[in-house]
C-alpha cells in the first residue's frame, strides 16, 4: 500500500511540479518581457516623435534668422516684408503668425494682415527679457495671443544693431493642436501623447482637451522622471485620473526646455501576452486531467496485479525477489529537466508507456477501451505540445536550418509508405508524382522538410473522406532567379471557403468552429508549415473550392546535392523482430520511465538489468556483460554523453551497442549525440515498436 501512494505522490508531482514551474515563468519572467517591449516600443516612438518636434522648432528658428535678412534689404517696404512673412509661415505646418515689433515694442510687419493692426508688445514679458539682456532667442509657452486669443508657444529672437541697442524682435506665433494633430496620425489606439513645458505645464495633448492646456501636470510619473535625474525615464504608473495601470515612457528635449511623455494601457500592451498565458493554462489543465485519468485506471490495473501476486507470492518466491529488486529500483527520486520541452514528454512517456503496456495484458473489452482512450488522448495531447513548442520556438527565432543532401524520390517514398495504412483504411488513392525534370537530389534541411510534408499530407489525409491524394515535386524558378523545388499535394475533399482561404496559415485559425470538433488539432499545424518555409526561404499557399477539393503548396529554395543525407539508426515500426534474446542495461534517473522499459522489454531479454544514475551503469557493466545499453541523456551528476564515455572506456565498451534515450529532440541537441558516438538516438516518450526496432537493430546475433 505505501508504495502505491509513493507512486501516486511521485505520479502527481511529476505533473503538476512543471506545470507549476512553466506557469510562474509565464506569468512572471514572460509578462515581464512583454512590458519591457512595449516600454521599448514607447521610447523608440518618443525618440521619433522628438526629433520630429526639434526639426519643426529649428525650421522655425532658421525662419527668424531669414526674416532678419529680409528686414536688412526690404525693411523699409511694410507690403514687400508682409509678402515675405506670409510665404515663409505657409511653408512651416506648425507656426500660426510671423511677427516683427521695433525697438519699443510697435507692431510693424506681420504675416497675416498689411497694413498690420496696430499692438504693443512692449509690455510682455518675452519683449521685456529680451531687452534688458543679452539673450538672443527666447522660447516661451503656452500663453494666449493678444490677437485672437488662442494658446500658442512663442520662438522670439531679438535683433540688434551694432552698438547692442535693440532694433526689434521677430516672433513666431506656434500651434500647440498642430503638434497634437500630428500626434494623432502616428500613434496605436489607446495611446497618450503630451507636450509639456519644462516645468511640466501642458502644451499639447491627444487626445486633444484644451482645457488641460497651461496647467501643471503633478504626476507620479513625472516625480519620478524628475527624482532619476535623468535625461529619459519609463515605468508603469498609475493614471493619477483613473487609476488605470499605465506604461509611460518620459524624455527631454529641445535643450531641456520641452518634456514628451508618451504613455499606453498596460492592459492593451501586454494583450498577446494575456493570449499565451491562457494557451498554457488550458495546455496545463488538460495534462493534469489526462494524468488524473491515467492515474485512476492505472492504479485499478495496478490493484488487481497486486492481488494475484499475493495470491501466487507462496509458490514463487523467486519470483517475488525480482519485483522487490525491481520496486527498490523505482523508489529512486527522478529529478526534473531542465528545459521544459524535456518536462513536459516525461510525464507523457509515463502516461504513454504504461498505456502501451496495459494494451498487451490480458484486459476486459472495457478496461481495454479505457486504456486505448488514454493512449489516443495523451498521444493527441503530446501533439499538441510539440505544435506549441515548435510555434513557440520558431517565434522566438530559436529554430536553425541545418542544410544536408537529401534524395527527392526516398522522401516522397517515405510519405507514400507513413501513410498508406491511414489510406487503405479510408479507401484513398495515394500518389507521388515527381517530374522528370526535378533533380535527383537536393541541399535543404531534411527534418524542417518532412515536418511540413507530413502535417500538409496528414491534413490532407484527415479532410478527405473519399478519392484520391496526389503528392507532386517539381522544378521551379523563385524570385531573384533562385533555383527551387515546388512540392503540391492535391486531394479531393470538401475544400475551402475563399474567406477561411485568407486566415488559414494564421495560428489557432480553422475553417470553422465544427472543424475543430470533428477533427481535432489545435489550429497550429498550417502556421508551423508556414514559419518553415519561411525559414528555408521559401514560401506557401492553398487554392481550393469549396466542394471540389483543395491544393496546399509550396517552394523552398534547393541547391542540387550529390549526396544524399545520413539516416538515423532507426527501424521502420513494422520491422519483424527476429532475434535472440539480447542483454540489455537500461539508465535513467527518472523510475517511471525505468518502469516502462522494464514491463516492454522484460519478456525478450535474456537479461534486463536497470539503474538510476550513470555511476550505477559504470559498475553493472564491470561487473556484467551487456549487448545493448539503453541510456537516458539528462541525468545528474554523471549525465549521458559522459556515462557514454565512461562505458566506452571499459574493456568490451568497444562491443556494447549504446542508444540514446532522449526528450531533447531539437536538431541541434540531436546533432551533438550524434558527435558524441551514440549508435542510435530513440526519442521521448518511448514507443513500442521503435524501441523494439531499435533493440533488434543495434543488438548483435550471438552464437
Amino acid at each position: 500500500m505505501r508504495r502505491t501512494v509513493f507512486f501516486c505522490v511521485v505520479y502527481i508531482g511529476a505533473i503538476m511540479l512543471p506545470l507549476i514551474g512553466l506557469n510562474h515563468y509565464v506569468y512572471t519572467a514572460l509578462r515581464h518581457a512583454a512590458i519591457t517591449e512595449e516600454t521599448g516600443d514607447l521610447e523608440r516612438q518618443g525618440e521619433i516623435r522628438t526629433q520630429e518636434i526639434e526639426n519643426s522648432l529649428l525650421s522655425v528658428q532658421f525662419a527668424l534668422e531669414k526674416i532678419e535678412l529680409l528686414w536688412a534689404a526690404d525693411g523699409s517696404n511694410p507690403a514687400q516684408m508682409h509678402q515675405h512673412l506670409k510665404r515663409l509661415e505657409e511653408q512651416l505646418p506648425y507656426v500660426r503668425a510671423l511677427g516683427v515689433v521695433d525697438g519699443a515694442g510697435i507692431g510693424i510687419f506681420s504675416s497675416r494682415s498689411h497694413p498690420i493692426r496696430p499692438y504693443s508688445a512692449a509690455g510682455q514679458a518675452t519683449f521685456v527679457q529680451l531687452r534688458d539682456s543679452s539673450e538672443r532667442f527666447l522660447f516661451s509657452g503656452p500663453s494666449k495671443n493678444l490677437v485672437d486669443g488662442n494658446w500658442q508657444l512663442t520662438m522670439s529672437m531679438a535683433v540688434r544693431y551694432p552698438d547692442g541697442t535693440l532694433k526689434g524682435v521677430i516672433g513666431a506665433s506656434i500651434d500647440p493642436q498642430s503638434y497634437a494633430r500630428a500626434f494623432e496620425s502616428a500613434v496605436t489606439t489607446g495611446d497618450y501623447v503630451t507636450l509639456l513645458s519644462r516645468d511640466f505645464t501642458l502644451i499639447a495633448r491627444y487626445p486633444w482637451r484644451e482645457e488641460e492646456v497651461g496647467n501643471r501636470r503633478q504626476v507620479e510619473a513625472y516625480d519620478a522622471f524628475v527624482a532619476s535625474g535623468h535625461s529619459a525615464h519609463s515605468g508603469v504608473y498609475a493614471n493619477p485620473f483613473t487609476g488605470e495601470q499605465r506604461i509611460v515612457a518620459v524624455r527631454r528635449m529641445f535643450g531641456d526646455r520641452l518634456v514628451l511623455s508618451t504613455s499606453r494601457s498596460l492592459e492593451h500592451g501586454i494583450a498577446n501576452w494575456r493570449s499565451l498565458a491562457t494557451i498554457i493554462s488550458v495546455i496545463s489543465l488538460l495534462v493534469m486531467l489526462s494524468g488524473i485519468v491515467a492515474l485512476a485506471v492505472g492504479l485499478r490495473v495496478l490493484a488487481d496485479r497486486e492481488a494475484r501476486a499475493r495470491m501466487l507470492a507462496a509458490l514463487n518466491t523467486d519470483l517475488q525477489d525480482q519485483t522487490a529488486r525491481a520496486e527498490k529500483l523505482a523508489t529512486v527520486k527522478s529529478e526534473f529537466l531542465a528545459t521544459m520541452s524535456h518536462e513536459i514528454r516525461t510525464p507523457m512517456n509515463g502516461v504513454l508507456g504504461m498505456a502501451q503496456a496495459l494494451e498487451n495484458m490480458p484486459l476486459d473489452a472495457t478496461t481495454r477501451d479505457y486504456v486505448g482512450v488514454i493512449r489516443e488522448s495523451a498521444e493527441s495531447l503530446l501533439g499538441i505540445i510539440n505544435d506549441i513548442l515548435d510555434y513557440s520556438r520558431l517565434e522566438a527565432g530559436k529554430m536553425k536550418v541545418a542544410p544536408s543532401a537529401i534524395r527527392l524520390s526516398t522522401l516522397l517514398d517515405t510519405m507514400s509508405a507513413l501513410f498508406s495504412s491511414a489510406c487503405a483504411q479510408k479507401k484513398l488513392s495515394l500518389r507521388v508524382e515527381i517530374d522528370p525534370a526535378a533533380p535527383v537530389g537536393i541541399e535543404t534541411d531534411p527534418v524542417r522538410l518532412r515536418q511540413i510534408l507530413v502535417n500538409l499530407v496528414g491534413n490532407a489525409v484527415k479532410f478527405t473522406t473519399q478519392g484520391h491524394i496526389v503528392l507532386r515535386a517539381k522544378p521551379t524558378t523563385l524570385a531573384g532567379n533562385v533555383a527551387g523545388i515546388r512540392f503540391e499535394i492535391e486531394d479531393t475533399g470538401p475544400g475551402i471557403s475563399l474567406a477561411a482561404q485568407n486566415t488559414i496559415f494564421e495560428r489557432f485559425s480553422q475553417e470553422d468552429a465544427s472543424t475543430s470538433r470533428r477533427f481535432g488539432g489545435t489550429g497550429l499545424g498550417l502556421a508551423i508549415c508556414r514559419r518553415l518555409c519561411y525559414l528555408l526561404g521559401g514560401e506557401i499557399g492553398c487554392d481550393s473550392r469549396q466542394g471540389k477539393g483543395s491544393l496546399f503548396w509550396f517552394q523552398i529554395p534547393a541547391e542540387l546535392a550529390e549526396q544524399e543525407e545520413p539516416q538515423l539508426q532507426l527501424v521502420p515500426a513494422n520491422t519483424d523482430y527476429r532475434i535472440k534474446r539480447p542483454r540489455v542495461l537500461c539508465v535513467d534517473d527518472n523510475h517511471i520511465n525505468r518502469r516502462i522499459v522494464e514491463t516492454l522489454l522484460k519478456p525478450l531479454c535474456e537479461k534486463l538489468v536497470l539503474v538510476g544514475s550513470g555511476a550505477a551503469a559504470v559498475q553493472a557493466a564491470e561487473q556484467q556483460d551487456f549487448d545493448v545499453v539503453l541510456l537516458d541523456i539528462h541525468m545528474p551528476e554523471m549525465d549521458g554523453i559522459e556515462t557514454h564515455y565512461r562505458l566506452r572506456s571499459l574493456p568490451r565498451g568497444g562491443q556494447q551497442r549504446i542508444i540514446a534515450l532522449t526528450a531533447d529532440v531539437v536538431p541541434e541537441a540531436l546533432a551533438r549525440y550524434e558527435v558524441a558516438g551514440f549508435d542510435a538516438i530513440l526519442a521521448k516518450p518511448i514507443e513500442m515498436d521503435k524501441l523494439l526496432a531499435t533493440i533488434g537493430l543495434a543488438a548483435p546475433q550471438k552464437a
